[in-house]
Protein backbone atom coordinates (compact mmCIF):
# COMPACT_ATOMS: atom_id res chain seq x y z
CA UNK A 1 0.00 0.00 0.00
CA UNK A 2 1.57 3.28 -1.16
CA UNK A 3 0.74 6.78 0.08
CA UNK A 4 1.25 10.12 -1.66
CA UNK A 5 0.39 13.71 -0.75
CA UNK A 6 -1.21 16.45 -2.91
CA UNK A 7 -3.16 19.66 -2.40
CA UNK A 8 -6.19 18.40 -4.31
CA UNK A 9 -7.25 15.02 -5.63
CA UNK A 10 -9.68 15.04 -8.56
CA UNK A 11 -11.78 11.93 -9.16
CA UNK A 12 -12.60 11.72 -12.86
CA UNK A 13 -10.52 12.54 -15.92
CA UNK A 14 -13.28 13.96 -18.08
CA UNK A 15 -13.60 17.56 -19.18
CA UNK A 16 -14.78 18.79 -15.78
CA UNK A 17 -11.98 17.14 -13.84
CA UNK A 18 -9.22 18.13 -16.25
CA UNK A 19 -10.43 21.72 -16.59
CA UNK A 20 -10.65 22.08 -12.82
CA UNK A 21 -7.09 20.74 -12.65
CA UNK A 22 -5.95 23.30 -15.20
CA UNK A 23 -7.35 26.13 -13.13
CA UNK A 24 -5.92 24.76 -9.88
CA UNK A 25 -2.46 24.23 -11.35
CA UNK A 26 -2.52 27.84 -12.53
CA UNK A 27 -3.09 28.88 -8.91
CA UNK A 28 -0.01 26.93 -7.82
CA UNK A 29 -1.71 23.89 -6.29
CA UNK A 30 -0.53 20.31 -6.71
CA UNK A 31 -3.17 18.07 -8.26
CA UNK A 32 -3.65 14.35 -8.76
CA UNK A 33 -6.34 13.10 -11.15
CA UNK A 34 -7.64 9.57 -10.66
CA UNK A 35 -9.43 8.10 -13.68
CA UNK A 36 -11.02 4.65 -13.68
CA UNK A 37 -10.83 4.18 -17.44
CA UNK A 38 -7.73 3.60 -19.52
CA UNK A 39 -8.36 6.94 -21.21
CA UNK A 40 -9.36 10.52 -20.46
CA UNK A 41 -12.41 12.24 -21.91
CA UNK A 42 -15.32 10.84 -19.93
CA UNK A 43 -18.46 11.14 -22.04
CA UNK A 44 -16.47 12.25 -25.07
CA UNK A 45 -15.13 9.36 -27.11
CA UNK A 46 -13.46 9.58 -30.51
CA UNK A 47 -12.63 6.36 -32.33
CA UNK A 48 -10.31 6.06 -35.32
CA UNK A 49 -11.33 3.65 -38.05
CA UNK A 50 -8.90 3.58 -40.94
CA UNK A 51 -7.87 7.16 -41.61
CA UNK A 52 -11.05 8.69 -40.20
CA UNK A 53 -12.18 9.83 -36.75
CA UNK A 54 -15.69 9.38 -35.40
CA UNK A 55 -17.26 10.95 -32.33
CA UNK A 56 -19.32 8.43 -30.39
CA UNK A 57 -19.83 10.75 -27.42
CA UNK A 58 -20.19 14.50 -26.95
CA UNK A 59 -19.62 16.21 -30.26
CA UNK A 60 -20.90 19.74 -30.83
CA UNK A 61 -19.59 23.20 -29.97
CA UNK A 62 -22.42 25.70 -29.60
CA UNK A 63 -22.39 29.31 -30.69
CA UNK A 64 -22.32 30.52 -27.07
CA UNK A 65 -20.04 27.79 -25.69
CA UNK A 66 -17.35 30.34 -25.01
CA UNK A 67 -15.23 28.34 -22.55
CA UNK A 68 -15.05 25.43 -24.96
CA UNK A 69 -14.32 27.65 -27.95
CA UNK A 70 -11.46 29.34 -26.11
CA UNK A 71 -10.03 26.02 -24.92
CA UNK A 72 -10.22 24.51 -28.39
CA UNK A 73 -8.22 27.45 -29.75
CA UNK A 74 -5.72 27.33 -26.87
CA UNK A 75 -5.07 23.65 -27.54
CA UNK A 76 -4.44 24.27 -31.24
CA UNK A 77 -7.53 22.43 -32.47
CA UNK A 78 -9.72 23.45 -35.38
CA UNK A 79 -13.48 23.60 -35.78
CA UNK A 80 -15.81 23.48 -38.77
CA UNK A 81 -19.47 24.28 -39.31
CA UNK A 82 -22.12 21.63 -38.88
CA UNK A 83 -23.67 21.10 -42.33
CA UNK A 84 -27.29 22.29 -42.53
CA UNK A 85 -27.94 23.28 -46.15
CA UNK A 86 -31.00 21.85 -47.88
CA UNK A 87 -34.37 20.63 -46.65
CA UNK A 88 -34.88 19.11 -43.21
CA UNK A 89 -37.59 16.56 -42.43
CA UNK A 90 -40.17 16.55 -39.65
CA UNK A 91 -41.60 13.06 -39.16
CA UNK A 92 -43.87 13.47 -36.14
CA UNK A 93 -47.41 12.54 -35.19
CA UNK A 94 -48.05 10.83 -38.51
CA UNK A 95 -46.94 13.83 -40.56
CA UNK A 96 -43.86 14.08 -42.75
CA UNK A 97 -43.02 17.68 -43.61
CA UNK A 98 -40.04 19.31 -45.30
CA UNK A 99 -38.84 22.57 -43.81
CA UNK A 100 -35.81 24.84 -44.02
CA UNK A 101 -33.67 26.73 -41.52
CA UNK A 102 -33.42 26.13 -37.80
CA UNK A 103 -35.75 23.84 -35.87
CA UNK A 104 -37.06 26.89 -34.05
CA UNK A 105 -38.46 28.10 -37.39
CA UNK A 106 -41.21 25.50 -37.11
CA UNK A 107 -44.42 27.41 -36.60
CA UNK A 108 -48.04 27.55 -37.64
CA UNK A 109 -47.24 27.90 -41.33
CA UNK A 110 -46.45 24.18 -41.23
CA UNK A 111 -49.90 23.43 -39.73
CA UNK A 112 -48.45 22.19 -36.45
CA UNK A 113 -51.19 23.12 -34.04
CA UNK A 114 -50.03 24.23 -30.63
CA UNK A 115 -46.27 23.99 -31.20
CA UNK A 116 -45.40 27.69 -31.06
CA UNK A 117 -47.60 28.34 -28.02
CA UNK A 118 -46.13 25.35 -26.14
CA UNK A 119 -42.53 26.41 -26.77
CA UNK A 120 -43.32 29.99 -25.75
CA UNK A 121 -44.92 28.79 -22.50
CA UNK A 122 -41.94 26.63 -21.58
CA UNK A 123 -39.42 29.37 -22.31
CA UNK A 124 -41.43 31.86 -20.26
CA UNK A 125 -41.51 29.48 -17.30
CA UNK A 126 -37.83 28.57 -17.62
CA UNK A 127 -36.59 32.14 -17.80
CA UNK A 128 -38.72 33.07 -14.78
CA UNK A 129 -36.70 30.77 -12.50
CA UNK A 130 -34.60 32.64 -9.91
CA UNK A 131 -31.50 30.61 -10.80
CA UNK A 132 -30.33 27.32 -12.24
CA UNK A 133 -28.35 26.36 -9.16
CA UNK A 134 -31.25 27.03 -6.77
CA UNK A 135 -34.55 27.17 -8.67
CA UNK A 136 -36.57 27.18 -5.43
CA UNK A 137 -34.71 30.13 -3.89
CA UNK A 138 -37.32 32.79 -4.63
CA UNK A 139 -40.54 33.62 -6.39
CA UNK A 140 -40.46 33.47 -10.19
CA UNK A 141 -41.16 36.60 -12.17
CA UNK A 142 -44.33 35.19 -13.64
CA UNK A 143 -48.13 35.10 -13.30
CA UNK A 144 -48.46 32.10 -11.00
CA UNK A 145 -52.20 31.80 -11.58
CA UNK A 146 -51.55 31.28 -15.28
CA UNK A 147 -48.30 29.31 -15.19
CA UNK A 148 -47.87 27.87 -11.70
CA UNK A 149 -44.65 28.03 -9.67
CA UNK A 150 -41.47 25.98 -9.20
CA UNK A 151 -42.92 23.82 -6.43
CA UNK A 152 -45.94 22.85 -8.50
CA UNK A 153 -43.68 22.28 -11.51
CA UNK A 154 -41.55 19.87 -9.48
CA UNK A 155 -44.61 17.91 -8.44
CA UNK A 156 -45.47 16.86 -11.99
CA UNK A 157 -43.82 15.22 -14.98
CA UNK A 158 -43.33 16.80 -18.38
CA UNK A 159 -45.94 14.42 -19.76
CA UNK A 160 -48.52 15.49 -17.18
CA UNK A 161 -47.97 19.18 -17.86
CA UNK A 162 -48.03 18.68 -21.62
CA UNK A 163 -51.30 16.76 -21.58
CA UNK A 164 -52.99 19.54 -19.56
CA UNK A 165 -51.42 22.66 -21.04
CA UNK A 166 -50.51 22.03 -24.70
CA UNK A 167 -53.26 22.33 -27.25
CA UNK A 168 -53.11 20.05 -30.22
CA UNK A 169 -51.58 16.65 -30.89
CA UNK A 170 -48.69 18.19 -32.84
CA UNK A 171 -47.69 20.45 -29.97
CA UNK A 172 -47.72 17.58 -27.49
CA UNK A 173 -45.74 15.38 -29.87
CA UNK A 174 -43.04 18.01 -30.43
CA UNK A 175 -42.62 18.79 -26.72
CA UNK A 176 -42.41 15.10 -25.81
CA UNK A 177 -39.91 14.56 -28.64
CA UNK A 178 -37.84 17.51 -27.44
CA UNK A 179 -37.65 16.09 -23.92
CA UNK A 180 -36.47 12.73 -25.22
CA UNK A 181 -33.91 14.17 -27.62
CA UNK A 182 -32.41 16.55 -25.07
CA UNK A 183 -32.27 14.33 -22.02
CA UNK A 184 -32.72 10.70 -23.06
CA UNK A 185 -35.63 9.85 -20.81
CA UNK A 186 -39.36 9.60 -21.26
CA UNK A 187 -41.45 12.70 -20.49
CA UNK A 188 -43.35 10.70 -17.87
CA UNK A 189 -40.06 10.07 -16.01
CA UNK A 190 -38.80 13.65 -15.72
CA UNK A 191 -39.71 16.48 -13.40
CA UNK A 192 -41.11 19.46 -15.28
CA UNK A 193 -39.01 21.72 -13.06
CA UNK A 194 -35.82 19.87 -13.95
CA UNK A 195 -36.67 20.25 -17.64
CA UNK A 196 -37.18 23.99 -17.12
CA UNK A 197 -33.83 24.21 -15.30
CA UNK A 198 -32.23 22.51 -18.31
CA UNK A 199 -33.95 24.98 -20.66
CA UNK A 200 -32.77 27.99 -18.66
CA UNK A 201 -29.21 26.66 -18.47
CA UNK A 202 -29.24 26.18 -22.25
CA UNK A 203 -30.63 29.65 -23.01
CA UNK A 204 -34.03 28.43 -24.14
CA UNK A 205 -35.60 26.19 -26.75
CA UNK A 206 -34.19 27.90 -29.85
CA UNK A 207 -30.61 27.92 -28.63
CA UNK A 208 -30.79 24.28 -27.60
CA UNK A 209 -32.50 23.03 -30.75
CA UNK A 210 -30.80 25.04 -33.48
CA UNK A 211 -27.64 24.57 -35.51
CA UNK A 212 -26.74 28.09 -36.63
CA UNK A 213 -26.33 30.14 -33.48
CA UNK A 214 -27.42 27.13 -31.44
CA UNK A 215 -25.96 24.22 -29.54
CA UNK A 216 -25.05 22.23 -32.66
CA UNK A 217 -23.21 24.95 -34.58
CA UNK A 218 -19.69 23.53 -34.94
CA UNK A 219 -17.64 20.36 -34.66
CA UNK A 220 -13.98 19.72 -33.91
CA UNK A 221 -11.74 18.43 -36.66
CA UNK A 222 -10.71 14.83 -35.86
CA UNK A 223 -12.98 14.61 -32.86
CA UNK A 224 -13.89 16.19 -29.54
CA UNK A 225 -11.99 13.77 -27.30
CA UNK A 226 -8.85 15.59 -28.40
CA UNK A 227 -9.82 18.40 -26.03
CA UNK A 228 -9.23 16.06 -23.10
CA UNK A 229 -6.19 14.26 -24.51
CA UNK A 230 -4.43 17.51 -25.37
CA UNK A 231 -5.40 19.06 -22.07
CA UNK A 232 -3.88 16.06 -20.31
CA UNK A 233 -0.68 16.45 -22.35
CA UNK A 234 -0.55 20.14 -21.48
CA UNK A 235 -1.02 19.49 -17.76
CA UNK A 236 1.61 16.74 -17.69
CA UNK A 237 4.24 19.36 -18.54
CA UNK A 238 3.70 20.86 -15.08
CA UNK A 239 5.54 19.27 -12.16
CA UNK A 240 2.57 19.89 -9.85
CA UNK A 241 0.27 17.66 -11.88
CA UNK A 242 -0.08 13.90 -11.89
CA UNK A 243 -2.68 11.55 -13.34
CA UNK A 244 -3.34 7.86 -12.79
CA UNK A 245 -5.42 5.91 -15.31
CA UNK A 246 -7.00 2.51 -14.61
CA UNK A 247 -7.51 3.74 -11.06
CA UNK A 248 -10.99 3.11 -9.68
CA UNK A 249 -11.74 5.03 -6.51
CA UNK A 250 -13.30 2.80 -3.84
CA UNK A 251 -13.18 4.94 -0.70
CA UNK A 252 -12.85 8.59 0.26
CA UNK A 253 -12.21 9.21 3.94
CA UNK A 254 -12.21 12.62 5.59
CA UNK A 255 -10.08 13.18 8.68
CA UNK A 256 -10.96 15.90 11.22
CA UNK A 257 -7.49 17.41 11.22
CA UNK A 258 -5.70 15.82 8.29
CA UNK A 259 -7.52 16.32 5.01
CA UNK A 260 -8.74 13.38 2.95
CA UNK A 261 -7.42 9.98 1.94
CA UNK A 262 -8.55 8.32 -1.26
CA UNK A 263 -8.24 4.57 -1.75
CA UNK A 264 -8.07 3.18 -5.28
CA UNK A 265 -7.68 -0.15 -6.95
CA UNK A 266 -5.08 0.30 -9.65
CA UNK A 267 -5.31 -2.09 -12.60
CA UNK A 268 -2.46 -0.72 -14.70
CA UNK A 269 -0.99 -3.31 -17.04
CA UNK A 270 -3.21 -5.97 -15.50
CA UNK A 271 -1.49 -5.82 -12.09
CA UNK A 272 -3.97 -4.96 -9.34
CA UNK A 273 -2.85 -3.24 -6.17
CA UNK A 274 -4.48 -1.01 -3.60
CA UNK A 275 -3.12 2.48 -3.18
CA UNK A 276 -3.96 5.36 -0.87
CA UNK A 277 -3.44 8.99 -1.83
CA UNK A 278 -3.76 11.92 0.56
CA UNK A 279 -4.73 15.52 -0.09
CA UNK A 280 -6.17 18.60 1.54
CA UNK A 281 -9.34 18.46 -0.57
CA UNK A 282 -11.08 16.20 -3.05
CA UNK A 283 -13.15 17.03 -6.12
CA UNK A 284 -15.49 14.33 -7.38
CA UNK A 285 -16.12 14.98 -11.09
CA UNK A 286 -18.18 11.96 -12.11
CA UNK A 287 -21.97 11.60 -12.59
CA UNK A 288 -23.85 11.56 -9.27
CA UNK A 289 -25.12 8.02 -9.78
CA UNK A 290 -21.56 6.82 -10.41
CA UNK A 291 -20.28 8.60 -7.29
CA UNK A 292 -22.68 6.45 -5.30
CA UNK A 293 -20.34 3.51 -5.91
CA UNK A 294 -17.71 5.20 -3.73
CA UNK A 295 -17.58 4.40 -0.01
CA UNK A 296 -17.56 7.76 1.79
CA UNK A 297 -16.46 7.99 5.41
CA UNK A 298 -17.98 9.74 7.19
CA UNK A 299 -21.15 9.53 5.08
CA UNK A 300 -21.95 12.42 2.78
CA UNK A 301 -24.93 14.61 3.62
CA UNK A 302 -28.42 13.16 3.50
CA UNK A 303 -29.26 15.45 0.58
CA UNK A 304 -26.26 14.21 -1.39
CA UNK A 305 -26.96 10.56 -0.63
CA UNK A 306 -30.61 10.89 -1.64
CA UNK A 307 -29.69 12.79 -4.80
CA UNK A 308 -27.39 10.02 -5.99
CA UNK A 309 -30.28 7.57 -5.62
CA UNK A 310 -32.70 9.77 -7.54
CA UNK A 311 -30.58 10.96 -10.47
CA UNK A 312 -30.35 8.17 -13.07
CA UNK A 313 -28.54 8.70 -16.35
CA UNK A 314 -30.32 9.15 -19.64
CA UNK A 315 -30.60 6.27 -22.10
CA UNK A 316 -28.84 6.97 -25.40
CA UNK A 317 -27.50 4.87 -28.26
CA UNK A 318 -25.46 6.96 -30.68
CA UNK A 319 -25.25 5.63 -34.23
CA UNK A 320 -23.07 6.59 -37.18
CA UNK A 321 -23.87 5.20 -40.62
CA UNK A 322 -21.13 5.71 -43.22
CA UNK A 323 -21.79 5.80 -46.97
CA UNK A 324 -19.76 6.00 -50.18
CA UNK A 325 -21.16 9.42 -51.02
CA UNK A 326 -23.45 12.14 -49.70
CA UNK A 327 -26.47 11.17 -51.78
CA UNK A 328 -28.88 13.09 -49.54
CA UNK A 329 -27.12 16.34 -50.41
CA UNK A 330 -27.44 15.59 -54.10
CA UNK A 331 -31.20 15.30 -53.54
CA UNK A 332 -31.36 18.63 -51.75
CA UNK A 333 -31.53 17.37 -48.15
CA UNK A 334 -29.47 18.29 -45.09
CA UNK A 335 -29.85 14.87 -43.37
CA UNK A 336 -31.45 16.61 -40.38
CA UNK A 337 -34.56 14.74 -39.26
CA UNK A 338 -36.91 15.07 -36.31
CA UNK A 339 -38.82 11.83 -35.78
CA UNK A 340 -41.07 10.22 -33.20
CA UNK A 341 -41.40 7.01 -35.22
CA UNK A 342 -37.80 5.83 -34.85
CA UNK A 343 -35.65 4.03 -34.24
CA UNK A 344 -33.68 7.29 -34.75
CA UNK A 345 -35.36 10.33 -33.20
CA UNK A 346 -32.83 12.94 -34.41
CA UNK A 347 -30.06 12.80 -37.00
CA UNK A 348 -27.61 15.11 -38.75
CA UNK A 349 -25.05 15.08 -41.53
CA UNK A 350 -21.88 13.69 -39.94
CA UNK A 351 -19.61 14.17 -42.94
CA UNK A 352 -16.25 15.76 -42.24
CA UNK A 353 -13.71 17.87 -44.14
CA UNK A 354 -11.63 14.72 -44.78
CA UNK A 355 -14.19 13.62 -47.37
CA UNK A 356 -16.17 11.12 -45.31
CA UNK A 357 -19.89 10.73 -45.96
CA UNK A 358 -21.96 9.83 -42.91
CA UNK A 359 -25.12 10.43 -40.90
CA UNK A 360 -25.14 10.52 -37.10
CA UNK A 361 -28.31 9.65 -35.25
CA UNK A 362 -29.60 8.96 -31.76
CA UNK A 363 -31.94 6.39 -30.26
CA UNK A 364 -33.14 7.58 -26.89
CA UNK A 365 -35.26 7.00 -23.80
CA UNK A 366 -37.56 3.95 -23.87
CA UNK A 367 -36.71 3.29 -27.51
CA UNK A 368 -33.05 2.92 -26.54
CA UNK A 369 -33.95 0.42 -23.84
CA UNK A 370 -36.03 -1.62 -26.27
CA UNK A 371 -33.60 -1.49 -29.20
CA UNK A 372 -30.72 -2.45 -26.88
CA UNK A 373 -32.33 -5.89 -26.56
CA UNK A 374 -32.03 -6.44 -30.32
CA UNK A 375 -28.90 -7.37 -32.26
CA UNK A 376 -26.62 -4.83 -33.87
CA UNK A 377 -27.62 -6.18 -37.27
CA UNK A 378 -31.30 -5.61 -36.46
CA UNK A 379 -30.63 -2.05 -35.35
CA UNK A 380 -28.59 -1.30 -38.47
CA UNK A 381 -31.28 -2.72 -40.75
CA UNK A 382 -34.08 -0.75 -39.09
CA UNK A 383 -32.13 2.50 -39.13
CA UNK A 384 -31.13 2.18 -42.78
CA UNK A 385 -34.76 1.45 -43.70
CA UNK A 386 -35.82 4.56 -41.80
CA UNK A 387 -33.26 6.64 -43.71
CA UNK A 388 -34.42 5.08 -46.98
CA UNK A 389 -37.92 6.43 -46.31
CA UNK A 390 -36.45 9.90 -46.34
CA UNK A 391 -33.74 9.78 -49.01
CA UNK A 392 -34.16 6.67 -51.11
CA UNK A 393 -32.71 3.18 -51.41
CA UNK A 394 -29.09 4.36 -51.39
CA UNK A 395 -29.51 4.55 -47.62
CA UNK A 396 -29.84 0.76 -47.52
CA UNK A 397 -26.21 0.24 -48.54
CA UNK A 398 -23.78 1.66 -45.96
CA UNK A 399 -20.07 0.87 -46.02
CA UNK A 400 -19.66 1.06 -42.23
CA UNK A 401 -21.87 1.10 -39.17
CA UNK A 402 -20.77 2.33 -35.72
CA UNK A 403 -22.75 2.56 -32.51
CA UNK A 404 -22.29 3.24 -28.82
CA UNK A 405 -24.82 2.28 -26.16
CA UNK A 406 -23.77 4.53 -23.30
CA UNK A 407 -25.67 2.49 -20.72
CA UNK A 408 -23.02 -0.20 -21.16
CA UNK A 409 -20.22 2.25 -20.25
CA UNK A 410 -19.71 1.26 -16.62
CA UNK A 411 -18.07 4.52 -15.57
CA UNK A 412 -20.78 6.68 -17.16
CA UNK A 413 -23.91 4.58 -16.77
CA UNK A 414 -25.64 6.34 -19.65
CA UNK A 415 -25.76 9.66 -21.46
CA UNK A 416 -26.05 12.52 -21.88
CA UNK A 417 -26.62 13.51 -18.25
CA UNK A 418 -28.14 12.58 -14.91
CA UNK A 419 -31.84 13.46 -14.58
CA UNK A 420 -34.25 14.23 -11.76
CA UNK A 421 -37.79 12.95 -11.49
CA UNK A 422 -40.79 14.58 -9.79
CA UNK A 423 -40.12 15.88 -6.30
CA UNK A 424 -36.37 15.33 -6.38
CA UNK A 425 -35.36 19.00 -6.67
CA UNK A 426 -37.63 19.89 -3.75
CA UNK A 427 -36.24 17.03 -1.68
CA UNK A 428 -32.51 17.06 -2.33
CA UNK A 429 -31.28 19.53 -4.97
CA UNK A 430 -28.79 21.05 -2.52
CA UNK A 431 -26.91 17.77 -2.64
CA UNK A 432 -25.93 18.43 -6.24
CA UNK A 433 -23.38 21.22 -5.64
CA UNK A 434 -23.09 21.78 -1.90
CA UNK A 435 -19.71 20.54 -0.57
CA UNK A 436 -19.63 17.74 2.00
CA UNK A 437 -16.79 18.74 4.29
CA UNK A 438 -13.66 18.68 2.13
CA UNK A 439 -15.35 16.98 -0.80
CA UNK A 440 -16.58 19.18 -3.66
CA UNK A 441 -18.66 18.17 -6.68
CA UNK A 442 -18.22 18.85 -10.40
CA UNK A 443 -19.47 17.51 -13.71
CA UNK A 444 -21.94 18.78 -16.31
CA UNK A 445 -24.85 17.84 -14.00
CA UNK A 446 -23.67 20.55 -11.59
CA UNK A 447 -23.32 23.29 -14.21
CA UNK A 448 -25.27 26.54 -14.04
CA UNK A 449 -24.91 26.96 -17.81
CA UNK A 450 -25.27 24.33 -20.52
CA UNK A 451 -26.15 21.30 -18.43
CA UNK A 452 -25.49 18.06 -20.40
CA UNK A 453 -22.99 19.69 -22.78
CA UNK A 454 -19.21 19.84 -22.88
CA UNK A 455 -19.52 23.53 -22.08
CA UNK A 456 -21.39 22.65 -18.90
CA UNK A 457 -18.58 20.32 -17.84
CA UNK A 458 -16.03 23.10 -18.28
CA UNK A 459 -18.21 25.61 -16.45
CA UNK A 460 -18.51 23.24 -13.51
CA UNK A 461 -14.77 22.67 -13.48
CA UNK A 462 -14.12 26.39 -13.39
CA UNK A 463 -16.60 26.88 -10.55
CA UNK A 464 -15.30 24.03 -8.38
CA UNK A 465 -11.66 25.05 -8.88
CA UNK A 466 -12.49 28.50 -7.54
CA UNK A 467 -14.33 27.01 -4.56
CA UNK A 468 -11.46 24.74 -3.59
CA UNK A 469 -8.67 27.20 -4.28
CA UNK A 470 -10.30 29.75 -2.00
CA UNK A 471 -10.50 27.15 0.78
CA UNK A 472 -6.89 26.08 0.37
CA UNK A 473 -5.74 29.68 0.74
CA UNK A 474 -8.23 30.64 3.44
CA UNK A 475 -6.73 31.22 6.87
CA UNK A 476 -10.19 30.77 8.34
CA UNK A 477 -10.62 27.19 7.18
CA UNK A 478 -11.84 25.21 10.15
CA UNK A 479 -10.24 22.02 8.85
CA UNK A 480 -6.64 23.16 8.43
CA UNK A 481 -4.56 20.46 6.83
CA UNK A 482 -1.65 19.00 8.75
CA UNK A 483 -0.28 17.08 5.80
Amino acid sequence: MLEHTYDIIVVGGGLAGLYASKKLIKEGHSVLVLEARDRVGGRTLTEKHGDHYWDLGGQWVGGTHYLLQDLVKELGLEMFDQYEEGDHILDVNGKQIKYAGNISNLNDKYSLDGVFEAIQKLDTMAFSLPSVSDPLSGKPNIDEKQYGNPKTWDSQTIAEWTSKNVKGDDGRAIINWFARVCLGQEPLEMSLLYFLVFLKAGEGYSRLADIKGGAQEKRIVNGSQQVSTRLKELLEKNKNFDIKLNSTVHRIEQHPTAGVSVTVWNDDLGVKDQRVYKAKYCIVAVPPTISRKIDFYPLVSGARDELTQRMPMGCIIKVIVVYKNRFWREKGFSAEVISDTGPIFICYDDSAPDGTSAIVGFIGAQAAREWATRTEAERQSAICKQYARYWGEEALHPIKYLEKDWRTERHSGGCYVGLLGPGAITACHKGLREPCGRIHWAGTETASKWIAYMEGALESGERVAKEVSERVYSSNDQLKSKL
